[in-house]
């Protein structure tokens, strides 16, 4: 029974897994609602984060894309990976040094939905460190 426990607390010492669920921030300057329209939005839809360090207002800025859909057609802007909006500012700067320092285990669309008119996408984001990072990351 210790030895148990003891494996599961040092497996979560030495290999943590960090975990977040964010909102995408500026979503109405891009094309969300036609990757709405068209149904791309879906509960665990692969999304890429690229750091974006010479952004103007914000150096640690991370984008999120939405991969493109094979069902949409090659002449139509959603064939190919549509740009959702950023991390929040609050977070952009963590997510931007776990992107250079570890490996991004899995990015996905959490949820979206409408309210009144305005769009709300929230990502999940996993990523795998060494314990060695983990304390680097709590310390930044």
């Amino acid at each position: 029974m210790l030895s148990t426990w003891f494996r599961k607390l040092t497996q979560r010492i030495l290999h943590p897994s960090l975990s977040w669920v964010l909102p995408v921030k500026g979503v109405y300057f891009y094309e969300t609602d036609a990757v709405e329209n068209h149904g791309l939005l879906t509960p665990g839809a692969a999304v890429t984060l690229k750091s974006e360090p010479d952004n103007e207002f914000d150096r640690h800025a991370v984008q999120i894309w939405l991969n493109g859909s094979p069902n949409s057609p090659p002449h139509t802007s959603l064939y190919s990976p549509c740009l959702l909006g950023y991390i929040p500012r609050s977070h952009s700067r963590r997510i931007a040094w776990l992107l250079q320092h570890s490996q991004l285990n899995t990015a996905e669309i959490e949820s979206a939905y409408r309210q009144y008119h305005r769009l709300y996408i929230y990502v999940r984001l996993r990523f795998d460190v060494r314990w060695w990072q983990a304390v680097q990351y709590w310390i930044r």
